[in-house]
C-alpha cells in the first residue's frame, strides 16, 4: 500500500466503518447503504452521532484516567486521519485517539476507539481486556492497525454514564485486513466506479437503503436560467434589506440616545405617544416604536 498525504474527502475513501460495511460485519450499514454513501446520497446527522462527537473529548479523558487506574501510564491524544492508497483506491481511518508513551514521543503505542454503547447489551462482549468484542468493531479496530500502523487498538466502550468504561485489546490482524482491504477494493471497482448498485438483501438496511435511492435523487433539481435569474435578483434584495436593517438601527439607537439625554420613559406628538423607553432583562436600554405615520410631525417642515 501507497501511503497518501493530501487530505481526501471521505466519499473518495473507504473507512473503517466502510471495509466491515462492504464485508457485512457493520451492525448499522449494509452494502446498498455504503453505495448511496459513496455515491452522492445527501448525509443526515443523527442525534447519537453529535452526542458521540460532544461527548468525545470527556470520554478520552476518561479513559486515559482508567487505563492509568489499571497501571497503563500513556499520553492519549486526539485522533488524526491516515490515508493509503493500493491497486487505485483510497483507504482511510480515523482513530478516536492516539496512545504515546509521552507528550514528548511519536512513536504510536496503540490507537484508541471509543464507544457510547448505552443501549448495547453487555453480553456482545467477553470479559475485560480480552479481543472479545462485536465483529463490526472488531474490524473497525484491525482497520486502524493497518493503516496507522499500530500494534494493536484500544476499544472503550462506555456501557452506562454512572461506570468506568470497560476496555478491551484487538491486536493487529494482517490476515483479515487482507480480506476487508479485498472486500473493499471489489466494492470500489465492481459499484462504486461502474455507478451499479449491490444486490439487495433482506435485511432491513437494505430496505432503507433502496427506499432513500428511490426517493432522493427525485427531490433534486438542477437549476434552469430563469431561475438563476430570480435567485441572482433574490440576493441583491438581500444586500439591500440588509443595508436598510443597519440604516434603521442606527437611527432606533439615536432615539434611543435622544430619549436617554432627555431623561425620559416616553416621547409623545399630539397626545399620542410615539416611543416609550425600557430597559431589559440585560440591563440594556430599548426603545419600542408605537408611532406610525412619521411624517405627521412635521419634521420636514421646519
Amino acid at each position: 500500500m501507497e501511503r497518501i498525504f493530501e487530505e481526501l474527502p471521505r466519499e473518495e475513501c473507504m473507512g473503517s466503518t466502510d471495509c466491515n460495511a462492504a464485508a457485512g460485519t457493520n451492525r448499522y450499514k449494509g452494502p446498498n447503504k455504503l453505495f448511496l454513501a459513496k455515491t452522492g446520497e445527501p448525509q443526515k446527522s443523527n442525534a447519537y452521532m453529535e452526542l458521540s462527537l460532544l461527548t468525545e473529548d470527556a470520554l478520552r479523558k476518561i479513559t486515559e484516567v482508567k487505563l492509568a487506574a489499571s497501571g497503563i501510564d500513556v499520553c492519549l491524544k486526539e485522533g488524526k486521519t491516515f490515508f493509503w492508497r493500493e491497486d487505485g483506491v483510497n483507504f482511510r481511518t480515523t482513530p478516536d485517539g492516539l496512545a504515546y508513551a509521552s507528550k514528548r514521543h511519536r512513536k504510536i503505542l496503540y490507537t484508541v476507539e471509543m464507544k457510547n454503547s448505552f443501549n448495547s447489551p453487555r453480553s456482545d462482549y467477553g470479559e475485560e481486556w480480552s479481543e472479545d468484542v462485536r465483529e463490526d468493531y472488531y474490524d473497525q479496530c484491525v482497520q486502524h492497525c493497518a493503516l496507522t500502523p499500530a500494534p494493536a487498538c484500544l476499544l472503550s466502550v462506555w456501557f452506562h454514564p454512572t461506570q468506568w468504561p470497560e476496555m478491551f485489546i484487538v491486536k493487529a490482524n494482517p490476515e483479515r485486513w487482507e480480506e476487508l482491504k479485498a472486500t473493499g477494493k471489489a466494492f470500489w471497482k465492481n459499484h462504486v466506479e461502474t455507478g451499479i448498485p449491490p444486490e439487495m438483501d433482506e435485511t432491513e438496511w437494505a430496505r432503507k437503503a433502496q427506499l432513500r435511492r428511490d426517493t432522493w435523487e427525485d427531490k433534486i433539481h438542477e437549476l434552469r436560467q430563469p431561475e438563476r435569474v430570480v435567485l441572482a435578483d433574490l440576493e441583491k434584495k438581500k444586500i439591500a434589506y440588509d443595508k436598510a436593517e443597519s440604516e434603521f438601527n442606527e437611527a432606533r439607537n439615536k432615539v434611543v440616545k435622544m430619549a436617554a439625554d432627555l431623561g425620559v420613559e416616553s416621547l409623545r406628538y399630539n397626545d399620542k405617544n410615539v416611543a416609550t423607553f425600557k430597559e431589559n432583562k440585560n440591563g440594556t436600554r430599548v426603545a419600542r416604536i408605537t408611532y406610525k405615520n412619521f411624517s405627521d410631525l412635521g419634521a420636514n417642515n421646519d
